[in-house]
C-alpha cells in the first residue's frame, strides 16, 4: 500500500467551518485488500475529529460511504493549554476509521476524508497546532480475512501557530506633558504571514489593544524592529473616554513583528479630577486575525495580558505632603546568564553566561545582582513634620536575596547628613519593602537619627542591592 495526504482545507474562520483532510491509499500489492482500516490522532491538537465526517470513496469519482468508527478516545482536555476545544458525543481525540468490504483492487485508490472542529478562543494567551491531523496507523485484510499491519509512515497535517508576546518598560514616574512607554516584542509571528501560505490569507492581521487609565491620551506608536527600520503603527481606533472610562486603543500589525513598540501620549490633569499625583496604567493584550470576517464571531487571543503602571504629576498642583521621590535608577552590578531575547528567562535554561559588554544594563535575568538607587524630598506645605516612612518596590519575581542597603538623609533644618547602614528590609511578594521609621532605624544602632523628624527640604538617598 502507498499512503499520502491528498488535500486539506483549511478555513480562516476556524470557528465558523470545519477544517477537512483527504489522504489517499493505493493498493500496490498483488491482491486486492478487502477491508481497510486507518487511526486518525489529534493528540493534544485543539481540533476535534468529527465522527460523523469521516467518509471514504474508490477513485476519483467514486460513490461517497460512511466509514465506521470503532476503537475511539472521546475529545477532551481543559482548552487552555492542551486537549481538543470542542467535546461530547461524537467528537474523538483519536479514531479507527473502518473501511468494510471495500474491496480495493491492485492499482486502485481509495480516499479517506474527515472533518476537525475547533470552537473559538480555547487557548490561554496563544494559538498552537490549528489545523494539525495526522495518520499513524494503517491495517487491511485479504480477501481470506487474514488481518495485515502496514507499517505507514505518520501522514502529518502541518499545525498552524500564531504569537504575540512581550512586556512593557518605561519610566515609573510621569512629570513631563507627555512621554512614551515601550513594549519589547519577545515572540511576533504566525505560520498564516509565511511564504507558502500568506496567499491564501491576504487580509491576516495582529491586533494590539490598549486600555489606558484616565489622566492619559495615546497620541501615537511607532515599531523599530529588530533589523533597525522604524516604522509607524496603524492605528484603527482611538477612544478618548474623558473621566467616565479607560480610553480604548487598538493598532494593526499586517505581518510578523519584531523589536519594540513605542507607545506615546500626553498627559491629560483635567481627567484625574485635580489630584496632585496619581497612579494610572496602561494594558495590553494582543489577536490575530486570519481575516477580517472572523472577528465576529471569534476573537482569539496570542498573548496573555501585559500591564504598566505608572506614577502621573500634575504641574498645576502644590507639592503634595510626605516624600516624593525624585529619581530612580535600577542598574545590573553583575552579569549572570544571557537572555539574548529579552524576555527575562535565562538562555539555554541557565547554561549560557551574559557577556558584560554587550548584555543590556537595564534588564535582569536570574542569578544577577541589582543595585536599587532612589532620591527623594519632603513636602510639608502645612508645616507637617514625620517620624514613619516607608519604601517598597516592585522588583517583578519573589524569589531574590536582600543584600542590605545604605540610607543617607540630609536634615534641611540642620544642615547636616544622617547616614545609616543598618535598615529593616523583608520582602513581601514581589515587592522590597524598607522600613525607614526613625524608630526602627535608631533601633539597629544608627544613633545619628535620635530625635530627628521627617521635615519639608529634607532629602533622602536610599541605595539597595537584591540579587536575583
Amino acid at each position: 500500500m502507498k499512503y499520502g495526504a491528498y488535500n486539506v482545507n483549511r478555513p480562516a474562520c476556524w470557528a465558523d467551518e470545519n477544517a477537512s483532510y483527504t489522504i489517499y491509499i493505493t493498493n500496490e500489492g498483488r491482491g486486492p485488500a478487502k477491508d481497510v482500516d486507518i487511526r486518525i490522532n489529534q493528540g493534544s491538537a485543539p481540533g476535534a475529529i468529527v465522527g460523523s465526517s469521516v467518509k471514504y470513496y474508490v477513485g476519483t469519482g467514486g460513490a461517497e460511504a460512511n466509514a465506521v468508527i470503532t476503537t475511539n478516545a472521546a475529545a477532551s482536555g481543559n482548552g487552555s493549554t492542551w486537549g481538543q476545544c470542542v467535546t461530547g458525543a461524537g467528537f474523538y481525540r483519536w479514531a479507527t476509521a473502518n473501511m468494510y468490504e471495500v474491496d480495493l483492487q491492485v492499482g486502485d485508490t481509495l480516499f479517506v476524508t474527515w472533518e476537525t472542529q475547533y470552537g473559538c478562543d480555547c487557548r490561554s494567551c496563544d494559538i498552537n497546532y490549528m489545523y494539525f491531523s495526522i495518520v499513524d496507523i494503517a491495517h487491511y485484510t485479504d480477501n481470506c480475512d487474514i488481518p495485515l499491519t502496514d507499517n505507514i509512515p505518520d501522514i502529518r497535517f502541518p499545525r498552524f501557530d500564531a504569537k504575540f508576546d512581550g512586556f512593557f518598560e518605561g519610566e515609573s514616574q510621569v512629570s513631563g506633558s507627555s512621554a512614551c512607554v515601550n513594549y519589547t516584542i519577545t515572540s511576533g509571528w504566525a505560520t498564516w504571514f509565511y511564504d507558502a501560505y500568506k496567499d491564501d490569507y491576504p487580509n491576516a492581521y495582529f491586533e494590539s489593544r490598549l486600555s489606558i487609565g484616565k489622566g492619559v491620551d495615546f497620541t501615537g506608536a511607532t515599531i523599530t524592529y529588530n533589523n533597525g527600520t522604524v516604522a509607524p503603527v496603524e492605528v484603527t481606533q482611538n477612544s478618548d473616554n474623558n473621566a467616565t472610562g479607560n480610553d480604548e486603543v487598538k493598532l494593526k500589525f499586517d505581518g510578523n513583528v519584531s523589536g519594540q513598540i513605542e507607545l506615546c501620549f500626553d498627559k491629560d490633569c483635567d481627567e484625574a479630577g485635580g489630584s496632585c499625583e496619581f497612579t494610572t496604567s496602561m494594558s495590553m493584550q494582543n489577536y490575530f486575525f486570519p481575516d477580517p470576517s472572523c472577528q465576529a464571531g471569534c476573537e482569539p487571543n496570542v498573548s496573555c495580558e501585559a500591564t504598566f503602571p505608572f506614577l502621573i504629576r500634575c504641574p498645576d498642583c502644590g507639592p503634595c505632603a510626605g516624600i516624593s521621590f525624585e529619581d530612580l535608577n535600577i542598574e545590573r552590578t553583575n552579569f549572570s546568564f544571557a537572555d539574548v531575547n529579552g524576555d527575562n528567562i535565562p538562555d539555554g535554561g541557565g547554561t549560557v553566561m551574559a557577556n558584560a559588554t554587550t548584555a543590556s544594563g537595564d534588564r535582569f535575568v536570574q542569578g544577577d545582582s541589582l543595585k536599587v538607587e532612589a532620591v527623594g524630598v519632603v513636602s510639608a506645605p502645612g508645616g507637617e513634620s514625620w517620624e514613619h516612612a516607608f519604601f517598597d518596590i516592585d522588583v517583578s519575581t519573589s524569589n531574590y536575596t536582600i543584600l542590605g542597603a545604605e540610607y543617607k538623609v540630609y536634615d534641611a533644618s540642620a544642615g547636616s547628613y544622617l547616614v545609616c547602614n543598618t535598615l529593616s528590609q523583608s520582602s513581601n511578594g514581589t515587592k522590597l519593602v524598607t522600613d525607614l521609621s526613625i524608630g526602627s532605624i535608631t533601633g539597629l544602632g544608627c544613633s545619628d537619627f535620635a530625635g530627628y523628624q521627617y521635615e519639608a527640604g529634607d532629602w533622602q538617598e536610599l541605595n539597595s542591592g537584591v540579587i536575583l
